[in-house]
């Protein structure tokens, strides 16, 4: 390989990273141009939660696959747990008990009651990402700390970004953008419907169509990235 070709190369390298920053770049604009951060703090603790519980529904969509049970034994268990849970707060029934669960199954998963400090990569990684946010939706409904609610919504962008940068074929389009998009609408929605709110009126806010989409472009990619041996 000539000087030349190896300059021809660096370039091409250069330009990708620019082009990727720049993408980058637009979906923070567009995040902060819908004041996601902002809104999700003046939610009430109780919408705050409704809101995460939609956007932790949109990640653990990659729970389905039937990797996830190979890589994390039971973890279809920790999802169901995870709506059983969220369905007593939904109502105000008592929840004790069912949340026990949810934690005693993300311990067994995430290794301790702390989020894990290392990726592992590949599948495993995401599904690992989509049993932090059953501990946020957790944290979130127990300790009805905003922050929290902020910092589930934050992470469901990074899972996003994240997934669609590390593609073996990268998505038409973004789904950071298509995220953002998804929590705005799911702001706006729980928002305008007070509450509390009933569960039929949950269910149709978790059957809203571009959700849905998301959901399964999510649990799309990651089988994507398995088949690709990643």
């Amino acid at each position: 390989m000539t000087a030349s070709d190896n300059e021809s190369e660096l370039d091409q390298i250069r330009a990708s990273l620019a082009a990727e920053q720049a993408r980058i770049a637009v979906g923070m604009d567009a995040r902060q141009a819908a004041r996601i951060d902002e809104r999700i703090m003046d939610c009430t603790p109780y919408q705050a939660a409704v809101v995460v519980a939609l956007a932790a529904r949109r990640t653990t969509a990659v729970g389905e696959l039937p990797k996830a049970e190979e890589d994390f034994e039971e973890y279809g268990k920790l999802i169901q747990a995870a709506e059983r849970m969220n369905l007593a707060y939904l109502v105000n029934a008592p929840a004790t008990t069912v949340t026990a669960e949810v934690s005693a199954r993300l311990e067994e998963i995430l290794g301790s009651e702390d989020f894990p400090a290392d990726d592992p990569g590949g599948s495993e990684g995401y599904f690992m990402k989509a049993a932090i946010s059953i501990a946020y939706l957790r944290d979130v409904w127990t300790l009805q700390n905003l922050k929290y609610a902020r910092s589930a919504l934050s992470s469901a962008y990074k899972f996003a970004n994240k997934l669609g940068r590390h593609l073996p074929t990268p998505p038409a389009a973004p789904l950071d953008e298509a995220e953002t998009i998804c929590q705005s609408a799911d702001l706006d929605a729980v928002t305008a419907l007070g509450e509390p709110i009933s569960v039929e009126q949950f269910d149709e806010l978790v059957a809203a169509p571009a959700s849905i989409a998301l959901g399964q472009a999510y649990r799309a990619r990651v089988a994507e990235i398995i088949a690709a041996g990643r």
